[in-house]
C-alpha cells in the first residue's frame, strides 16, 4: 500500500513567543508514513513524532545545532489519522534544551526533553541537568 508523498501534518493554526511555540495540527489520511504502520490500524511512528518536533524547534527557534540527546521521551497514546493534537515546545536556551508535548486537551500523545548542541558541529555543550 502506498499512501503517497504527504510528510508532515496541516498546520491549523501557530502561536509563537520568545521562548515558547505552538501548533495546531491535523493528522492527514494521506500520511506517507502508514504505510507498515499498520494496515488495519494507521499511526503516525513516534520516531516521526520526534522528528516533526526538532524539525518545527529549529526552525521557529533559530536552532543550528543538532540533538545530542533526548532524555524522559515518552509515547503515550496513539497517534492516527484525522487526530488533531497541539504540539507544544519551549525553548530554554541557557541550557540548550526543548521540551516538547503532543496534546489533545487531557490526552497526551507524547512528551520528551530534546537537548541540542549549540553549533552546527555538534560540539558537546554542558547543560547542566
Amino acid at each position: 500500500m502506498t499512501l503517497g508523498s504527504i510528510h508532515h501534518p496541516v498546520i491549523l493554526f501557530k502561536t509563537l513567543t520568545e521562548n515558547r511555540a505552538e501548533f495546531g495540527l491535523r493528522i492527514p489520511r494521506e500520511l506517507a508514513y502508514f504505510d507498515g504502520h499498520f494496515p488495519d490500524l494507521p499511526i503516525v511512528p513516534g520516531i516521526v513524532q520526534l522528528h516533526w518536533a526538532v524539525e518545527f524547534a529549529k526552525e521557529v527557534f533559530n536552532i543550528s545545532g543538532i540533538v545530542r540527546e533526548g532524555r524522559q521521551i515518552k509515547f503515550s497514546n496513539l497517534m492516527r489519522p484525522l487526530d488533531e493534537p497541539c504540539l507544544v515546545l519551549e525553548h530554554v536556551s541557557e541550557n540548550s534544551l526543548i521540551i516538547y508535548h503532543y496534546k489533545a486537551g487531557e490526552k497526551t500523545y507524547a512528551s520528551g526533553r530534546l537537548i541540542y548542541s549549540s553549533d552546527a558541529k555538534g560540539e558537546r555543550v554542558s547543560n547542566g541537568l
